[in-house]
């Protein structure tokens, strides 16, 4: 965050950002206790009132992110360079409609069109950082994180980002291996600039890849085309592309990247709670798993309750980001 826009918010506030950092463990620690309160507080299906109160909470807690800690600005990429554009600013934009999901999710009368509208949104803003951050960066190249939400850590810089590549250089000629990696060589006229040029917009293909499949997705909804399995396996095929030629280019030796491309990995088994697959497989099959723990003496129906619960929170609210 800007200091221009911490320095307003501090006027705004008063001394409560002061009084926020003495306190910040305990504010954190009621933050977390309210947040596992709402979760399990007991509600009917016809109620908004835990959708609601749970963006909300996630806003209070970006927002008491900003106030009580001073963030350097940052494109949020594994590879960090200066920023030539308020980026801060746009990935707070980023994170803000992430936590307005569910409100939003919860109160729009078209969901699918309030979804689309907020995936465009998101959309550009990912873009643009991309855009900037692949005109400012050095020729080593780093990835987003966590979809350049606002987050409190950052990549490496561009200077331990090339002791890593040389290292990877070395490494490969002494084993007699030609490593075709991406970094900062001696010369473009070399017999590597065309290969690294390669991989280069290799790279920013799938990054490419990575923010629009979201859109994609939405926007097949909007049309009805959402429970189609031609549309499941496209989405499908282009994230597993991508992922996978994403981790061929990327520096091995960072461990920022290298985690987000496994993050990434990981995400996929989110495709389990999409349509059509959700209604096909794994609906029927936790059907059958909640009778069968249902039946446990006590506990099995509340398990079973909360269980479910859960899988359609994941279903509304982690599959994209």
């Amino acid at each position: 965050m800007s200091k221009e826009l911490v320095a307003a918010m501090n006027c705004e506030t008063g001394d409560s950002p002061t009084w926020a950092q003495k306190h910040r463990t305990v504010v954190l620690l009621a933050d977390e206790l309210l947040g596992r309160l709402i979760y399990w507080v007991p509600t009917n299906q016809e109620s908004n009132f835990r959708e609601i109160a749970w963006g909300l909470l996630q806003l209070h807690r970006l927002l008491f992110d900003v106030l009580t800690t001073n963030h350097p600005q940052s494109y949020g990429t594994s590879v960090s360079v200066e920023p030539s554009i308020p980026a801060n600013e746009i990935r707070c934009l980023l994170s803000i409609l992430q936590h307005l999901w569910p409100i939003v999710h919860a109160l729009a009368r078209n969901k699918s069109n309030a979804r689309v509208w907020i995936e465009r949104l998101r959309f550009v803003l990912r873009l643009t950082l991309l855009g900037s951050y692949w005109t400012r960066r050095s020729p080593c190249t780093g990835i987003l994180l966590q979809g350049g939400i606002f987050h409190n850590w950052n990549g490496y810089s561009t200077d331990e980002e090339q002791r890593l590549v040389e290292r990877e250089i070395y490494v490969g000629k002494r084993c007699g291996r030609q490593l075709l990696i991406q970094g900062r060589l001696p010369s473009l006229s070399t017999k590597w600039s065309q290969p690294m040029r390669w991989k280069r917009s290799i790279h920013q293909l799938c990054e490419l890849a990575y923010i629009v499949r979201p859109l994609l997705s939405a926007e097949a909804g909007n049309r009805g085309l959402g429970y189609k399995w031609d549309v499941f396996c496209a989405t499908l095929l282009l994230d597993l592309t991508s992922i996978g030629l994403l981790q061929k280019v990327t520096t091995k030796s960072n461990i920022v990247s290298q985690n987000e491309v496994k993050r990434r990995k990981l995400r996929i088994l989110l495709y389990l709670l999409r349509e059509p697959c959700w209604g096909s497989f794994l609906q029927p099959l936790m059907e059958r798993l909640g009778s069968t723990v249902n039946a446990v003496p006590l506990v099995g129906s509340l398990i079973r309750s909360y269980l479910w619960e859960y899988l359609l929170y994941a279903k509304l609210y982690l599959l994209e980001e």
